[in-house]
C-alpha cells in the first residue's frame, strides 16, 4: 500500500461523501493503482467476516492498528476517520 495516510485520507473522504465502506473500497481499488493491491486484500478479508481492523492489520503500523481497534470496539470508528 502506497502510504497509510493516503489510504485513510482517501477512505475518510469517500465515507464523508456518502460512500458505504464496501463502495469506497471498490472505488479505491478501481481508481488508485498504488492502493489497489492492499485494498483488494482488505476486501477479501472483510468478505470472509474479518473486522475492519483485522482486515487492514497486515497493511498498517502497530500504533494505527491499535487505535483503529479501540475506535471500532468503543463505537467511535466514525470519529477515528475525522468526521
Amino acid at each position: 500500500m502506497a502510504t497509510q495516510a493516503e489510504f485513510f485520507n482517501t477512505l475518510a473522504n469517500l465515507l464523508k461523501s456518502g460512500f458505504s465502506l464496501t463502495a469506497a473500497l471498490k472505488f479505491m481499488a478501481e481508481t488508485d493503482n498504488h492502493l489497489k493491491k492492499g485494498v483488494v486484500q482488505i476486501m477479501k478479508s472483510l468478505e470472509t467476516g474479518s473486522d475492519f481492523s483485522r482486515a487492514v492489520r497486515p497493511l498498517i503500523d502497530t500504533q494505527a492498528y491499535y487505535q483503529l481497534m479501540i475506535a471500532e470496539t468503543h463505537g467511535s470508528l466514525k470519529m477515528f476517520y475525522g468526521s
